[in-house]
């Protein structure tokens, strides 16, 4: 049994997540038939497990297989079956299989043990993604009341999510607030970062400009190891400041944007950037550089699923053409931008 156990730690530690619910199966059904029969006198085989991964996280292999061998002759202790679902349900969490994740961390909370602020996390994200926001969101402020520090920040976090699409967005505020602060003080930045650029994202469309203008910034200044997310706080930052006027600010931080998005070879992104930067052109009044942007930003977007952008290009361009006398030229571009809008149409 603690072999099959062993081996179970060891699937988990390296994320082989099939080999790893399937070993869990088996154990558990294993478990949940035998008797406890341990002595005062007989080792915890919670120790000797903990002692067999601490070994085989410190790379001594020969000495955690000799842990996991005198382990053999132990007998489970049945106490250790709520950790072993909890562990299950987490795995189960992982690949995305909810509804069961749900079953077995659900099952933890009939044991006698206390319940974890990381098992009412667990099952408040097993609820989210099922849908069942009002069980979720109860789980998760049952995971704040019991953990501290970084773990709570993460149940903050989920707990901002859950508001907003409950469309509770006072409340969705507030737990960003207190994510991002969180997050701060147990000095998590990236996971500071996107709690903030998610509470930008809900308060630019609420119409706090101000409060969105200063949550980008927070994200951007920490999202050095999310590149991909720190172009999109850039281009945040860029509509707040077209909306302002600050032309010139707002061409450099597109023209940042674009060029995380490029080097990341991000079609989509690149397009966006390019068809934001012509706004910033078209209030310059730079009009070549308008139909340069808007011919590269088409270039893009059509090796892309974002038709709805791609679109716009069309008509920007065809406009551009016909402003500029060009008839002829501009209307095979409105033609593309007409029949994409009836493909969108017919869908």
């Amino acid at each position: 049994m603690w072999l099959l156990t062993a081996q179970l730690s060891l699937f988990m530690a390296d994320r082989d997540l099939e080999p790893a619910l399937s070993q869990a199966y088996v154990i558990v059904s294993a478990m949940s038939q035998q008797r406890d029969d341990s002595s005062p006198n007989t080792p915890d085989p919670a120790d000797i497990l903990q002692q067999a991964r601490a070994l085989r996280g410190s790379k001594q292999y020969d000495a955690c297989i000799a842990v996991v061998v005198s382990a053999l002759a132990m007998l489970p202790d049945p106490a250790l079956i709520a950790e072993l679902r909890l562990e299950l349900g987490s795995s189960l969490l992982a690949a995305g299989r909810w509804a069961e994740a749900r079953e077995q961390l659900s099952l933890c909370l009939d044991t006698e043990r206390p319940a974890s602020g990381t098992l009412y996390h667990r099952l408040g994200r097993a609820h989210q993604e099922l849908g069942e926001l009002a069980a979720a969101e109860s789980f998760y402020r049952q995971a704040i009341a019991a953990k501290a520090g970084k773990q709570a920040a993460k149940s903050w976090h989920q707990l901002g999510r859950v508001s907003e699409q409950q469309g509770n967005s006072k409340q969705a505020l507030a737990a960003y607030s207190e994510a991002i602060a969180a997050f701060g003080a147990s000095g998590q930045a990236l996971e500071q970062g996107i709690a903030a650029f998610q509470c930008g994202r809900l308060q630019q469309s609420l119409k706090q400009w101000d409060a969105a203008q200063s949550a980008f910034e927070t994200a951007r200044s920490l999202l050095a190891s999310d590149a991909s997310l720190r172009a999109e706080a850039c281009y945040a930052l860029g509509e707040l400041a077209i909306r302002r006027q600050a032309l010139a600010e707002a061409n450099d931080l597109l023209t940042e944007a674009l060029s995380i998005h490029r080097h990341l070879k991000q079609q989509a992104g690149i397009g966006m950037s390019l068809l934001k930067l012509c706004q910033v052109q078209m209030l310059q009044r730079d009009w070549k550089a308008v139909l340069l942007s808007v011919r590269q930003a088409i270039e893009a977007l059509e090796q892309s699923k974002e038709t709805a952008a791609l679109q716009l290009a069309y008509e920007l361009q065809g406009e551009l053409l016909q402003m500029l006398g060009k008839a002829d030229e501009a209307e095979p571009w409105l033609a593309r931008a007409r029949e994409l809008n009836l493909r969108s149409d017919s869908v």
